[in-house]
Order: C-alpha cells, then structure tokens, then sequence
C-alpha cells in the first residue's frame, strides 16, 4: 500500500524545478553576472554622459522636458530611479540597461510551448552570448530598452494568439506605451508589425482586400515621399528660403512672416517640399518648452496642411473606411458580409481579432498603452504640452533628421557590422 505524501512532501514537489527551468535560471545567472562585471569601470561614451547627465537633474529635482534628440524620456526616469535606490555613479547609470538585458535573456520562456522548447532555449543562450546584445546591455543609451519591449510585444501578440487571455493584450500594450516613450524606433516597429498583421487580416477575410489595402499604402508612400519637391541647399543643414532663415513661431510672434522654401517643384503637381526638409523646422517642432499649445499647433500646421499630407490622411481615412464597409457591412450572394463569413467558418486568426471587442478589451489596452506615455512624455504632468508634442516632435524631428545622413556610412555598413560581430547569428539564422 503506497503513503499518502505528506502536505509538506507535496508542496516541495509541487514547487521543484525542471531541468529547463534550472537551465534559464543558469543562463539568467551567466547574463546578469557577464553584464555587471566591471560595468562602472570604463569611462562614459559621448551619448551616455548626456542620458546620465539628464537623468541626474530628474533625479535632482531639476525637471524633464522631452527632447526628440535625445529620444524618449523612460531612459532619463529609469536611470533616475536607479540614482535614487542605489545613489549616481557610472555603475548605477548602466545599471538598469544590464538588468534590462539580463531580462532580455529570460523571454522567450514566455513562449517556449509556440516556439518550441529546444528553440527557445537557444534563443535565450544567443541572447546572453551575442556581442551585440552584451555591448547595449552595458551602454547606457536607449537601445537595450526598446529591443525588450519589441520582443515583449511580440511575445504577448502571439500568447495572446494562443490562449486569448486578456492579460496578454494588455501586457502588450504598456510594452508599446512604454516602447512610444522610449525611442522613435517605435513607429518603424508598428509599420512593419502593423502592416503583417493587417495583411494576413486581409487575406483570411477578403482577398480583393489586399489589393486595395495594397494601393492605399502605395499612394500614402508617394504623396509623403516621393511627391513633395525638394528643397535647395541652404546654410550647413539649412533649406534655402526667399527672405533668410527659418523663423519658429512664439508667444512673440506666432504667426511669422511667410518665407517660403527655394526649391526644385515635385513630379507631377509640382508641390513644394514638407515643412520637414527643413531641418530649422524640425528643431522648431520638436517640443514645445513654455507649454504654449496654440503655438504648438500652428508648427504642426505648417507641415500638416502641405496639400500631400492632407491628400495622404484623406486616402488613408478613406481606404479604411471603404475596406470597413466592404468587409463589414457588404453582403455577399449568401447574405453574408466577408466578416460573418470568416466568422461562420472559425478561421482562428479572424477569432483572434474579434475577440478584442470582448469585455472593452480594446479599450482597457488603450488605457493601458496611454498611462506611460502620458505620465512620462509630461514628466508626471509637469508639462502636458507633451501629450501632444511626444508623439507629433518625434516623428516630425526624425524625419528630416534622415536628411541630415550625421554618421555618413555607406548603405551596407551594418551588414558588414553582422559579419565581424554576429557570424552565429548568419550562420545559424
């Protein structure tokens, strides 16, 4: 006759762990220690003594205003953190990008049953061992931040996917809302991961959608970028203009005197270029230090009333709103809109995305997406210009900042970086 196992015997079996799990908490142990050996001995790189320098006047009580050129503010308000639990050294400003690229190691635990164990388990030792991600993880600047919330991200879309449990959505929404506040890179993430998604969305609902949602992004693409004129070469990154340099609206004057671009005219309409090839403008637009919001709005319409920009939001708005009506309210010879059909036949990715208007889950994830980029591009409501200008300064700065080419390396400088440092990752990939 077997014994009943104790309450004590069976806690402590309920509570063992695998060989797996000791295998991530061995790699987790390797990542944290290869990552704060000597992390305060070298000297601090040109861009970090700025984000530690920011930083400590948070940390000092001397304020925050968001600056596109320095990126988010997550960087300056978690280092900042780190000053005040452990006090401010070179070690206690990278300390939280080491703790960021430690847990970097551990994430593809979360999806080790999609992945497959063996393959998540490789990814994580990559993860601990790849050079590239030991340099960031020990470099304060934004990148280390902004890879864990993109694979965070990714990882809730896909549990998410797989088990329909609302936590995932909304863990995925403040890795966004806290990815938003902490670089740019943010807006390429949700064109390339938008885009899939919205494609393979397409294609199980309505397949004649991907070619109308194909030629609304193309006409987006070319009013934005290839339609405006381009501007003739003023003093250093300067627009050429009629009656000298860019003026930036103030409280003084807010309505300047209009300077127009010199400028080469754009194919077929002849448009003039965006406010944004100007990189005086885009200095102008980045944030706005006094609060003034009316001001800040006039900034705005100087790139947003461009005639391609307004053609681009009404081709966009309008291409959603037609696949809405096709998709959704269009019935077919069964009496069916290709929703209720895709929906008849439990196509699972279909399922997946009705599912976000269950329970208000939409709109608790953005809720949820919203709380870090309000509270921080504010500086805890110390500013709420920067509801505005954390999103519309970012991008608008960064988009003519692409003009300025600041490193000019030729166009295959990183695939020659992935040779010398990431041969693993070519080969293996």
């Amino acid at each position: 006759m077997r014994a009943t196992p104790t309450p004590a015997a069976a806690q402590r079996a309920r509570f063992a762990p695998t060989y797996e799990q000791l295998a991530y908490a061995g790699l987790l142990i390797f990542a944290l220690l290869i990552r704060l050996w000597g992390l305060g001995d070298r000297s601090l790189h040109h861009d970090e003594t700025l984000h530690a320098a920011y930083s400590w006047q948070v940390y000092t009580g001397q304020g925050f205003i968001h600056d596109p050129l320095l990126h988010g503010p997550f960087l300056y308000h978690i280092v900042a953190l780190m000053y005040f639990l452990f006090g401010d050294s070179d070690f206690t400003a990278r300390l939280s990008v080491a703790l960021f690229g430690t847990a970097l190691v551990g994430l593809p635990f979360l999806i080790r049953r999609e992945l497959g164990r063996s393959a998540a388990l490789m990814a994580a030792f990559y993860l601990a061992i790849s050079p590239v991600f030991l340099y960031i993880s020990r470099f304060i600047r934004h990148d280390m931040y902004s890879v864990a919330f993109e694979l965070l991200t990714i990882i809730s879309i896909v549990r998410y996917a797989s088990t329909r449990q609302a936590r995932w959505l909304y863990i995925g929404a403040a890795a966004l809302g806290l990815m938003i506040s902490n670089m740019e890179t943010f807006y390429l993430f949700m064109a390339i991961i938008g885009s899939l998604l919205g494609l393979v969305l397409l294609r199980r609902l309505w397949r004649p959608g991907l070619i109308l949602g194909g030629m609304v992004g193309v006409l987006v693409v070319a009013l934005v970028f290839v339609l405006p004129g381009k501007p003739l070469a003023g003093g250093g990154e300067s627009a050429g203009r009629a009656n000298g340099p860019y003026v930036c609206p103030a409280a003084g004057q807010p309505l300047p005197p209009d300077n127009p671009m010199l400028f080469t005219p754009g194919p077929i309409f002849g448009w003039a270029p965006l406010a944004t090839a100007d990189n005086d403008y885009a200095l102008c637009v980045r944030n706005q230090y006094d609060d003034n919001l009316p001001i800040y709005f006039v900034k705005l319409g100087q790139f947003f009333g461009h005639p391609a920009i307004l053609l681009a939001m009404v081709v966009a708005l309008g291409g959603i709103a037609a696949l809405y009506w096709l998709i959704g309210r269009q019935k077919g010879r069964d009496g069916l809109t290709p929703w209720q059909r895709a929906r008849a036949n439990s196509d699972d990715f279909v399922d997946v995305a009705a599912s976000l208007g269950q329970d208000r889950r939409v709109w608790v994830a953005l809720a949820t997406f919203l709380v870090p980029y309000t509270l921080l591009f504010t500086a805890f409501f110390g500013r709420p210009s920067g509801v505005v200008s954390g999103a519309t300064g970012s991008l608008l700065y960064w988009l003519a900042q692409h003009g300025v080419q600041r490193g000019s390396q030729p166009n295959y400088y990183y695939l020659v970086q992935l040779v010398v440092y990431e041969p693993l990752l070519l080969l293996w990939g």
